[in-house]
């Protein structure tokens, strides 16, 4: 991998995943790690177990987290889905992109991590919600709506090392007064995060 290539995946990496804070490095896993990259709307660390919810069973994370990096420290850029998707893939702010309200797709002339990492060998995909404009979507080799693909984008990789972002909305606003389960899911059994 080119030194300016590792310099900026381990910079973004680290911006995602809070420098210093994730269980694993590249120099930890090697020089083509595989990067699967996991994206949920309004969820937070008090959402699954992996942190200390006792509520909120996530074993199928859990099992990830064994063999993955493990993010303990993370800052937002953005309160919304645009703009702060957009700063993830490009390691910008919002304000050095132009994307920094709802709905407003990265400008043509911003390159993004996937753009990068296929030069670099890697397959590139992603999957569910984008919220980053075509421009960004076109930086991608690959796109499904459905997770049962996700074995398609695997065989279509085969040997190649795979960055592959998965964006969730399924815990977006799911709670409120007028959600029946609104009980169940209260802060009463929740651990905090040392």
């Amino acid at each position: 991998m080119h030194p300016c290539l590792h310099q900026l995946l381990f910079g973004i990496l680290a911006a995602l995943f809070g420098a210093g804070s994730a269980h694993a490095t590249l120099s930890q896993v090697g020089e083509t790690p595989n990067i699967l990259v996991l994206v949920a709307d309004d969820m937070g660390w008090e959402d699954n177990s992996l942190y200390g919810a006792r509520n909120v069973p996530t074993p199928n994370l859990m099992s990830l987290a064994t063999s993955g990096a493990v993010v303990e420290t993370a800052i937002l850029t953005a309160p919304s889905s645009s703009p702060s998707r957009i700063s993830m893939l490009s390691g910008l702010y919002p304000h050095q992109t132009g994307a920094e309200d709802m709905h407003i797709p990265l400008p043509k002339s911003f390159k993004i991590l996937p753009h990068y990492l296929k030069r670099a060998g890697y397959k590139t995909g992603h999957m569910k919600k984008t919220h980053y404009g075509p421009h960004a979507e076109a930086q991608f080799e690959w796109y499904s709506d459905n997770l049962k693909d996700f074995t398609i984008f695997l065989d279509e990789a085969g040997k190649k090392p795979f960055f592959l972002w998965v964006g969730f909305n399924d815990p977006h606003r799911i709670f409120g007064e007028n959600d029946p389960k609104a009980d169940e899911w209260t802060d009463k059994t929740t651990t905090r995060h040392p």
